[in-house]
């Protein structure tokens, strides 16, 4: 990491970390917000929970997963690889703390665009807005960025990303710019971050800038696709690069180029494997249920049989009795 936001790009780690005490911790929201020191320009790049990646030091999963194999760090390192660039900061929150940092900022005006209700007895979860313009405390904006409807991930990050600006907007008002330091210091006991108390209070003063412009959000390229039936969102490496290196406002060298191609083509074969091993599990299953249905004309054959022979043996007791091979019922 850079020591202080001193110049040039900085690329800095969101994560939303679903928190429980008797499970494994996931990082259900990802993002990469990078900030232009100098120009002030501002991105937010957001990476579905679901995305498929190589974890290092494991296999093939969502990326969510990262965050229980081995905590910020192997998040930290894994987005690092698929996006090929450096993150030079994090702040790790969970839902808890999320919560009180929202109501520390005094709240967010939002208008909920639908009607949002879900309960989920196991997460002990339950969501209940009303569409229209209001002011959400803590507990409401939980709601609305856990929220999830026939949209999937795809919607509920929309929904994050809007929430994130509606959020700039408060911190950024003049009402709390002028208790800024007061904050940032209580805030720095709800999240986790390797941002010192000044490069937090230096960050939210470059946000205020960067509002003023407008901040640009996107997701991540790539197309959904079902795995074992498991949803996956399986990235565009290409794309995903070429957006970076105009991201972050360099030009893609030979080096960088191969690097890209190589993962790509490490994907491609990860994904047309799985498609492989798919194809391979439905010839199966068609084979075992054509198996099971010659068996049941087999058995209705064997029954037949046996009436037969018992009648014969009832005039010819000198006859073998006939018997059921267990293994294959004939």
């Amino acid at each position: 990491a850079r020591s202080g936001l001193q110049e040039g790009k900085v690329n800095i780690l969101l994560l939303g970390v679903d928190k429980r005490v008797e499970d494994v911790n996931r990082s259900d929201t990802i993002m990469v917000v990078t900030v232009d020191v100098k120009t002030k320009e501002t991105s937010l790049l957001s990476v579905p929970r679901d995305t498929w990646v190589k974890i290092p030091g494991r296999k093939w999963d969502k990326i969510n997963h990262a965050h229980m194999y081995g905590g910020q760090k192997l998040v930290q390192q894994t987005v690092e690889e698929l996006l090929g660039i450096p993150i030079d900061y994090y702040v790790s929150v969970d839902f808890s703390g999320f919560t009180r940092l929202v109501n520390a900022f005094g709240g967010v005006d939002l208008e909920v665009d639908e009607r949002m209700y879900y309960t989920d007895p196991y997460d002990d979860l339950v969501i209940d807005l009303q569409p229209g313009m209001q002011h959400l405390n803590g507990d409401a904006a939980i709601q609305y960025v856990r929220y999830r409807n026939g949209d999937g991930d795809i919607g509920r990050i929309a929904r994050q990303q809007k929430f994130l600006k509606a959020m700039l907007d408060e911190v950024t008002s003049p009402s709390i710019l002028i208790k800024l330091p007061g904050i940032v210091k209580e805030a720095r006991s709800m999240v986790e971050t390797d941002l010192s108390l000044n490069d937090m209070a230096g960050l939210a003063k470059l946000l205020k800038e960067a509002k003023e412009q407008g901040i640009k959000t996107d997701i991540l390229p790539g197309i959904p696709m079902d795995l074992h039936e498991i949803s996956y969102w399986i990235p565009d490496i290409m794309a995903t690069r070429d957006y970076v290196a105009q991201n972050q406002g360099f030009t893609q060298d030979v080096a960088y180029r191969s690097a890209s191609k190589r993962l790509a083509a490490e994907f491609d074969q990860a994904v047309q494997y799985e498609i492989e091993a798919m194809r391979l599990e439905a010839l199966q299953a068609a084979a075992e249920q054509e198996s099971d249905e010659s068996e049941g004309k087999d058995d209705k054959a064997a029954a037949s049989k046996s009436k037969s022979s018992k009648s014969k043996s009832k005039s010819k007791s000198s006859k073998a009795a006939i018997e059921r091979d267990p293994r294959t019922g004939l």
